[in-house]
């Protein structure tokens, strides 16, 4: 199975453990003089083997990552992506403003960030994420996921 694959089946997996554990929750207790929907430990059972499941999946795909020396790409990128927020959250205040609201005296500013620097500094980021982000989507379609027997612990 290659890696892209895997991620739907990893996404669509957690999709169905939220709407078992709600369904667990929601079935767990009722009037006395009514039925329960479903049976408790049966459902407890399957959200046991769709976890599994998650983390064998889960497993696999780093291990592929690691083994083709693509997690550091991944962190990477995630780092990247926290620095582009941090940048577009950057408000460089330059000119004359008022000091305060309904004021008349105004105060000037000075800024060590022009807008158009932080305009550069957010395009050369996001280019640096798209590159990252198309390397890592060519990986994943073409990667296999290894066949490694993994073994999950305490479900």
């Amino acid at each position: 199975m290659k890696i892209v694959k895997a991620q739907k089946l990893i996404k669509r997996l957690k999709g169905e453990i939220a709407e078992l554990q709600q369904r667990i929750s929601g079935t767990l207790s009722t009037l006395e003089e009514n039925e329960y929907e479903a049976d408790f430990k049966a459902l407890m059972v399957t959200l046991s083997e769709k976890v599994k499941k998650l983390i064998e999946l889960k497993v696999k795909v780093m291990k592929a990552n690691i083994d083709n020396d693509v997690f550091k790409t991944i962190l990477s990128l995630g780092e990247l992506k926290s620095r582009l927020v941090f940048i577009n959250g950057l408000n460089p205040v330059t000119g004359s403003v008022r000091a305060h609201y309904g004021e008349v005296e105004r105060a000037k500013y000075k800024t060590q960030l022009l807008p158009t620097e932080k305009t550069k500094m957010v395009e050369e980021c996001q280019k640096a994420i798209n590159e990252m982000t198309d390397e890592l989507d060519d990986f994943n379609a073409t990667t296999s996921i290894a066949d490694v027997n993994v073994e999950v612990k305490g479900l």
